[in-house]
């Protein structure tokens, strides 16, 4: 739980995300991925999110570009609609099935990912 948490930027949210983090890990309310388990609280520059194929374009500092064109140092827009610096790259080739997802007005046709990726999504009606 804080190995997830230290990516907060002050010790005030570090520890109260430290905290709803083991929260959810106690009892097994929620288990997370093999790769999240491994990395946490550890040096290792991998990332607690899932992947997307290399040719996924992200919206960065100069427009649309392809995650596998993007490297430590450069600007991506976050899921907060922040634009931040990449810290840690992250790669690995799988043979697992990528979901392809077709928002409506996003700024891109569809976006493509692993069964493991997060997606933030509103329910329409």
């Amino acid at each position: 739980a804080r190995g997830i948490a230290e990516v907060e930027k002050n010790q005030k949210l570090r520890k109260e995300w430290s905290e709803r983090f083991r929260w959810l890990l106690d009892d097994f309310k929620f288990v997370p991925g093999g790769r999240i388990l491994t990395a946490a609280g550890t040096n290792q520059s991998l990332t607690y999110y899932n992947c997307m194929p290399p040719e996924q374009e992200v919206l960065t500092a100069e427009g649309y570009r392809p995650i596998g064109d993007i490297h430590v140092g450069d600007y991506v827009v976050t899921h907060r609609n922040r634009l931040r610096k990449v810290l840690h790259r992250f790669e690995r080739y799988t043979h697992e099935q990528i979901y392809v997802i077709k928002p409506k007005k996003l700024g891109y046709d569809a976006l493509r990912v692993t069964g493991e990726h997060k997606v933030y999504a509103i329910r329409a009606e």
